[in-house]
């Protein structure tokens, strides 16, 4: 259960670790019709797979991945650092 301690936990370590994005996405159809939209991300990356995870656990969501050759691949190897987005 989470607690909230665990929440402080988790906005201190976002605040010194985490980036928060907002992406303007302008794609165009098939027919040629482009439709604009934002997208809204948050992504914190550290060493420390076990702290991710917490992380992940606290907020209720995200994606777990490493960073492969410039890549991003889902948590099959040991990585050095590790990316929740």
């Amino acid at each position: 259960m989470i607690n909230e301690n665990d929440i402080a936990w988790a906005a201190g370590l976002f605040d010194g670790e985490g980036c928060a994005t907002i992406r303007k996405r302008s794609p165009v159809s098939k027919r040629g019709e482009k439709s604009t939209y934002y997208t809204a991300a948050i992504q914190l990356k550290l060493s420390s797979k076990e702290a991710v995870e917490k992380f992940r656990e606290v907020i209720g969501c995200g994606f777990l991945f490493t960073e492969a050759r410039g890549k991003y691949k889902l948590l099959y190897e040991c990585p050095k650092l590790w990316y929740l987005t």
